[in-house]
């Protein structure tokens, strides 16, 4: 059986009011299995949709974990420069890669203390544009942050002593190959009804599991898991070579 996750990113207080009150109407139906990737300090002006914070904003995330809703640290401020070093090829933009071992922990410890500060309690990384270097993985693994949110394994699989909960669709209706997967998505305004009904969807089918259950079953990848992610790495670079070359026809 497939085993599926959801997860919001760029969460904070200045997103859309009606993206983050979707977000506490679906945590009703399947809390455990909602992944939001927050943003302590965001700096990232194309992410500001509001010119006051949302009422009481941090109080809700609070009472969301308290529900079941995994919060993760994704990013410090979201702040993204040209890369092209990343690990992943999902884009040529990242808060963290390049930047020394030193300037990366304090940029993850900084948004960690941040967000404990406001009673929460992260449990995964998500790193802004999925950009990351082996250094990001150190600092994890030195400051014993255990789970990522990211690659494209058929299953949770255990590396650099990180556990990676793969993620491989961007559309809670795109086929993927493995049982575990995580659907990222974007919320606005326009695609929130969409949204819903993919998501509502997969909970019918009881496709949808909790976090913590992915986090469970994590494993050394085998030969075949390392096999599909390479394939997942070429499928991509082909996609992003193709909207590059429409990009310029254009």
């Amino acid at each position: 059986m497939k085993k599926i996750i959801f997860r919001f990113d760029d969460i904070h207080p200045l997103m859309e009011k009606e993206s983050f009150e979707f977000i506490i109407s679906l945590s009703e139906k399947c809390a455990s299995s909602i992944l939001l990737c927050v943003i302590p300090e965001n700096k990232d002006l194309s992410l500001v949709k509001r010119k006051r914070p949302i009422k009481y904003f941090w109080k809700t995330l609070f009472e969301l974990e308290k529900k079941g809703v995994n919060i993760g640290l994704h990013g410090m401020h979201h702040f993204l420069r040209k890369s092209k070093n990343s690990i992943l090829n999902v884009s040529r933009q990242s808060e963290y890669t390049g930047l020394s071992y030193e300037i990366q922990r304090g940029l993850i410890t900084q948004g960690l203390i941040k967000l404990r500060k406001k009673g929460l309690n992260p449990n995964f990384f998500a790193a802004p544009a999925h950009g990351f270097d082996k250094i990001t993985l150190k600092v994890l693994k030195d400051i014993e942050f255990t789970n990522i949110s990211d690659g494209y394994y058929p299953e949770t699989c255990k590396k650099y002593d990180l556990n990676w909960v793969p993620l491989k669709t961007w559309s809670p209706n795109t086929r993927f190959i493995g049982e575990h997967n995580t659907v990222c998505f974007h919320l606005n305004k326009k695609n929130i009804e969409k949204v819903k009904v993919g998501i509502l969807d997969i909970i019918n089918k009881k496709n949808n599991v909790s976090f913590d259950s992915i986090i469970k079953s994590s494993r050394e990848p085998k030969n075949k898991d390392h096999f599909i992610n390479f394939l997942y790495i070429i499928a991509i670079e082909f996609l992003l070579l193709k909207r590059l070359v429409l990009k310029k026809l254009k």
